[in-house]
C-alpha cells in the first residue's frame, strides 16, 4: 500500500524499497557507509519480495505514474539521491528470466567422503537421460545463496547430504533455511544421502521439503557407506521417479 503526497513529490511506500539499516544519516545521499546499505537493501529485498516479483513489478508501475523525488519507506533511509537506482534494481530483480527450453533439475548435496557425491552424479545422469537440464552443486564450495535461488527457479530439486551426529550437515541446513515456501509449493523434491551409523539426514530433509510443500518423491534414499551397484541403481530409479513428477 503507497500513500503519495503530491505537494513534496514524495511516496510513502510501506516495506517496497526499503531495508533494515540504521546510521545516523536518514537520507540516502548522506549516508556514510553505502555498502554496507546496499547489502541491506538486497537481503530486505530477497527476504520480502523475492517470492513475490510479479508484484513488484507492478508496484514500480504505480510510482512512475507519478512524479516522485523522494520515497519514505516505513524503515531505511529515505531514498532521494539513489531512488532510480533503486527502482532499477528492484526491476532488474524481479523480471523473470528467459525460460530455458528444457525443464531444469538442481541437484544440492554435501559429501565429507565422496560416496554422496557418487549417488548426486548417479542421480544427475539419470535425469538427464529423461530430457532435463541437469546442474549438479557440492554445496560445500557453492555459496547457499546461489544455491537457494538456483532451486527457486527450477522445476524439481534433488538433495543429499550425508549424516554426522544423527543430523544433516549445517551446509544443507543453510540451504534449506533460504528456500521459498511460496515459490515453491508442488515442486517435486527428492532427499538421498550416505551414513555410516544411523541415517537420520534423508528424513530430516524430507520433513523440511514437506514443511515448504514441496511435492516430495517417495520417502528419500539413503545407503550405508559406499553405494555399491545396486545402491546405484535405486538412486537413478528414484532420480528417474522425481523427474517423472514435474508438472508438463
Amino acid at each position: 500500500m503507497f500513500t503519495y503526497d503530491a505537494e513534496t513529490k514524495t511516496a510513502f511506500t510501506c516495506d517496497f524499497l526499503g531495508e533494515h539499516y540504521c546510521e545516523s544519516r536518514i537520507w540516502d545521499d548522506k549516508i556514510l557507509y553505502p555498502e554496507k546499505f546496499a547489502s541491506a537493501f538486497r537481503h530486505y529485498y530477497d527476504c520480502i519480495f523475492g517470492p513475490f516479483k510479479p508484484y513488484v513489478l507492478e508496484g514500480l508501475k504505480k510510482l512512475e505514474a507519478l512524479d516522485i523525488t523522494t520515497v519514505a519507506p516505513s524503515h531505511g533511509v529515505i531514498l532521494r539521491g539513489r531512488l532510480r537506482e533503486a527502482e532499477e534494481n528492484y526491476r532488474l530483480w524481479s523480471t523473470p528470466a528467459k525460460k530455458p527450453p528444457k525443464k531444469r533439475m538442481i541437484i544440492a548435496y554435501a559429501s565429507a567422503y565422496g560416496y554422496t557425491g557418487m549417488m548426486a552424479r548417479t542421480a544427475g545422469e539419470a535425469a538427464e537421460k529423461c530430457g532435463l537440464d541437469v546442474e549438479l552443486l557440492d554445496i560445500s564450495v557453492s555459496p547457499a545463496d546461489e544455491i537457494a535461488a538456483k532451486i527457486n527457479e527450477a522445476d524439481a530439486v534433488m538433495i543429499g547430504s550425508n549424516t554426522i551426529n544423527r543430523d544433516a550437515v549445517k551446509p544443507v541446513w543453510d540451504i534449506l533455511s533460504l528456500l521459498s515456501g511460496i515459490n515453491n509449493q508442488k515442486k517435486p523434491a527428492g532427499a538421498f544421502g550416505s551414513f555410516g551409523w544411523s541415517g537420520e539426514a534423508v528424513g530430516m530433509i524430507k520433513d523440511r521439503l514437506h514443511s515448504l510443500r514441496f511435492k516430495f518423491v517417495g520417502d528419500g534414499l539413503r545407503t550405508a557407506f559406499r553405494p555399491d551397484k545396486a545402491a546405484l541403481e535405486a538412486v537413478a530409479e528414484y532420480a528417474v521417479q522425481v523427474a517423472g513428477a514435474i508438472d508438463g
